[in-house]
């Protein structure tokens, strides 16, 4: 087991991929670091025709966020100092070079990038009372030397997944990109080297650290490469953004408080040339729902917008993709007749492609504006394939040729299979619309680990209470058994078990002799929306008895040893751990449960999420784990970070509260209690660093090797 898990966190992997116009493709890459306790980025190139990759920044710190302009030119964020408040700096690589070029720094860093034609675009935050990046700087250098950290909010959420929001105000940097950079980076050093003999020489020298040429980490536009212009962006908080290919305006997603809701989403326009701001979209423009930013076409006419119905006791979460026309505000909905949830991208200026859930596994989508529904062109049910990361490689024009031809490029994955880079091909501009088309799909080079994926997978199905037909993946050890079931119900709720994931990998569990099974159930995506509505409103309900029903047909099989049952869950996966275990009894002889929800009124009023407290007001009367703590007999291992916002750490030491005051579960001779209680001081919603990883990893095996399968377990020396 070890083994196994020390090759899956060790893995070299592919979160990413970008490519552009002229066939350039650049993936980033996350390894283990130097001290081989944490992760950082790097980034590679695919080359075309070739199986190796290329390794194109070596940063000691990582490097991040790449893009690339048209004819390839790559640009990317990277830190210069191991000062988390410096922030990340805007680096480009030449063609060919091994050494990257500083293009710009500054207090508090950048936060994303895009480059449209010869225009860099930059989200950074800025001191909310400056009008200048000097101001910025000066500003932000005050509140550092006097060891401020207090935040004043005005508006809800004050803090977002695992970090706290403000004191900055995001706004857009834009920069014109010298047509020669090399040769105006060139410049730039023998002015920086000039003016650097000027200070030394002069009497009026400012400081010491000016005269010596001393990095302060400060970003002022003397010592820059670029000239930042800076757009600001309507009050609010953003939420995405996005430039125009033409790079004359930018669209903003934006969100603002408003009664009842919390919060509601705009979309703006923004000029680039002169920074007027329109409202493209009020946050009543569709009632009940909210508009999200996903591509504007090549041309710069059309925008594909997300809209998503707001979940509400009367009605259930549903996604639908609109086009809108940008100048006059008209919007028709794309591909009205898919029952899938997609995020599509422009491939074309009257084509589009997209990725969804799709029964257990995933599809590619291809279509125009004026298809009823767009052809499946690679994945589909049954194949075990999972599509992410979809992006354009090529021109945006049909009639090109070459390495210009347009194609999609993806990371291509499965439950037992890590992500990989691959090119999928476009049909014929003669394929028949709304029907299954399958196209070739390409292996890139591909930078990644293989991990090591013991046992096989097997397809479970079962018939729900309701007559639905219903389906699971299980992984199982190799040999006949029967081998002890732990079953993992996944987070969301909103979410399908069908990738590959490093957090939640069965591998490790397999590798100890465990069966997991990974159910599908009510709310879960890539079934139609009938299949979240079964759900929606009674997570307590309908999901359960559906996981229940794959479980019970599950433990039918002679592998399978129905006496030796675990549950786990994360997040809506914790709260359906905590569900189940005041439900069940003793059936399962251990629970995981991490960063759970307990309490839905508590966890409705501290939560990041806005929408959680109205649209669980009348369920939580229900469906609540905590109204249940008394019937909770089976040992617990409770997991949780303290720095979650999503799922607060409240409701992890409710839960600890009620294992020791409310719940039922028999006490040893010497009065101790079972259950268990994993803190991580600071991890948020997921376990990002190395260690904690495996020290997660471990007691979690651990925790059901002892009471599943009544061995000792060896608690992890790390831990103390």
């Amino acid at each position: 087991m070890i083994q196994t898990l020390h090759t899956l966190l060790n893995a070299t992997r592919v979160t990413g991929l970008e490519a552009s116009a002229n066939g350039r493709i650049v993936a980033t890459l996350q390894q283990l670091d130097a001290d081989g306790t944490g992760w950082q980025s790097q980034i590679v190139e695919l080359p075309k025709g070739s199986t190796q990759p290329r390794a194109l920044t070596r940063h000691d710190k990582g490097a991040s966020s790449p893009v690339l302009e048209a004819q390839g030119r790559l640009f990317y964020m990277a830190s210069k100092t191991d000062d988390a408040k410096a922030g990340s700096c805007v680096w480009h690589l030449p063609q060919g070079s091994a050494s990257p070029l500083l293009l710009a720094e500054r207090p508090g860093g950048f936060r994303s990038l895009q480059v449209k034609k010869d225009t860099l675009f930059a989200q950074a935050g800025m001191h909310s009372q400056a009008s200048t990046e000097e101001e910025h700087a000066e500003y932000s250098r005050s509140r550092s030397t006097m060891h401020v950290s207090g935040i004043l909010h005005s508006s809800f959420p004050s803090r977002y997944w695992a970090s706290d929001l403000g004191p900055a105000t995001d706004v857009i940097l834009v920069a014109e990109l010298p047509r020669d950079i090399e040769a105006a980076a060139a410049e730039h050093e023998k002015n920086a080297r000039l003016k650097k003999a000027a200070d030394a020489a002069s009497k009026d020298a400012v400081s010491k650290d000016s005269a010596e040429g001393k990095d302060s980490g400060d970003s002022k536009d003397a010592d820059s490469l670029l000239s930042w212009r800076v757009l600001r962006l309507p009050k609010g908080r953003l939420l995405s953004w996005m430039a125009a290919p033409n790079a004359s305006f930018i669209l903003a997603s934006i969100e603002i408080n408003v009664a009842d809701l919390i919060t509601g989403t705009q979309l703006w326009r923004i000029d680039v040339a002169t920074g007027e701001q329109t409202m493209l979209t009020d946050v009543d423009t569709v009632p009940g729902h909210h508009l999200g930013l996903l591509d504007i076409s090549p041309d710069s006419a059309k925008v594909v917008v997300n809209c998503t119905r707001d979940w509400t006791p009367q009605q259930s979460l549903s996604s639908s993709s609109h086009i809108m026309d940008i100048a006059t505000g008209e919007r028709t909905e794309l591909w009205p007749d898919l029952d899938h949830w997609v995020a599509p991208m422009w491939v074309t200026n009257s084509e589009l492609a997209a990725t969804s859930d799709d029964s257990g596994s995933g599809s590619v989508w291809f279509g125009s504006v004026t298809d009823a529904a767009p052809q499946r062109i690679a994945g589909g049910p049954g194949t075990g394939e999972v599509f992410t990361g979809l992006a354009r490689v090529g021109a945006p024009d049909r009639s090109a040729s070459g390495d210009e031809a347009p194609a999609l490029i993806s990371l291509r994955n499965g439950i037992a299979v890590a992500p990989h880079p691959v090119r999928i091909e476009l049909p014929s501009e003669t394929a028949q619309a709304g029907s299954a088309h399958a196209v070739a799909v390409e292996e890139l080079a591909n930078p990644a680990d293989a991990t090591d994926q013991p046992g096989r997978t097997e397809n479970i199905t079962a018939t729900a209470e309701d007559g639905t037909e219903i389906r699971a993946w299980l992984r199982l050890p190799e040999g006949d058994g029967p081998h002890p079931l732990v079953v993992f119900a996944h987070g969301g709720p909103w979410g399908s078990w069908n990738a590959f994931t490093y957090r939640w990998n069965p591998a490790p569990f397999v590798a100890a002799g465990f069966a997991v099974l990974l159910p599908d159930p009510a709310i879960s995506t890539g079934y139609g929306q009938a299949m979240i509505d079964r759900g929606q409103q009674q997570l307590g309900g309908t999901p359960y008895t559906d996981i229940m029903a794959l479980t019970d047909a599950t433990i039918e099989r002679s592998d399978i040893d129905e006496t030796k049952q675990a549950f786990a869950g994360g997040s809506y996966g914790g709260f359906m751990a905590n569900w189940v275990a005041g439900h069940t009894g003793d059936r399962f002889k251990a629970i995981v449960t991490h960063a759970s929800l307990w309490n839905t009124t508590s966890m409705g009023r501290s939560t990041d999420n806005a929408s959680w407290d109205r649209a669980m007001r009348e369920q939580g009367a229900e469906y609540s784990p905590h109204l249940f703590a008394e019937k909770i007999t089976a040992p617990m291992l409770v997991i949780h970070g303290d720095k979650d916002y999503r799922v607060p750490i409240g409701q992890g030491l409710e839960l600890w509260h009620a294992l020791h005051v409310h719940a039922s579960t028999p006490r040893a001779a010497d009065g101790s209690l079972p259950h268990r209680y994993l803190y991580f001081p600071d991890e948020g919603h997921w376990i990002e660093s190395r260690g904690n990883a495996e020290v997660w990893y471990r007691t979690f095996i651990g925790f059901l090797q002892e009471h599943v399968l009544g061995e000792e377990a060896e608690k992890p020396l790390s831990l103390g």
